[in-house]
This record gives C-alpha cells, structure tokens and sequence, in this order.
C-alpha cells in the first residue's frame, strides 16, 4: 500500500481538512457554484472520513466476515460513519 496521512482526520471549516492541528487538505469547490461554503463542507466530511472507509473496507473484505458477530459489527459501523457523512453539523 502507498504511504499516507493515518488518520483519524477531522473536516473543519472553508472546507480544510486537520489531523491533530495540523491542515493536510483542502476541498475545492468550482468557483460558480451558489453555495460553495456547504459543498467545501461536504467535500472536506467526505475526505476527512478516507482514513474510516479503508479500515471499513479492510474489515469488511476480512476473511473474519464469515464470523455473524464480526460482520454485524461492520454493518453497524458502516451505517454510523454514513450518519456522521449525512449530518448538518
């Protein structure tokens, strides 16, 4: 696997991305666009949740899937990191 920035990230805001206190990304949005402040925030939740979705994919492509608990579990955690993408906060 290529290296990267581990996580965890957190998206703040005019679409910056932080790990601890540092920025190590920053969403762009077109310049057109109405509401750009909305979607630099979307994009940078997005980007900022890269580090749980390649560990929920790992989990999730585990030969451990075959395991009820285990699978449920990933289930669950996939749906609560879908809540934190879909939240107004």
């Amino acid at each position: 696997m290529s290296k990267h920035t581990f996580g965890p990230w957190k998206a703040g805001k005019h679409g910056y991305i932080y790990q601890g206190d540092d920025i190590i990304g920053v969403a762009k949005v077109p310049e057109k666009k109405e509401d750009r402040a909305a979607i630099a925030r979307a994009n940078s939740k997005l980007m900022a949740a890269a580090p749980d979705m390649l560990r929920l994919i790992q989990r999730l492509t585990s030969p451990h899937m075959a395991d009820m608990d285990y699978r449920m579990e990933a289930f669950i955690d996939a749906a609560e990191l879908m809540n934190q993408l879909n939240s107004d906060d």
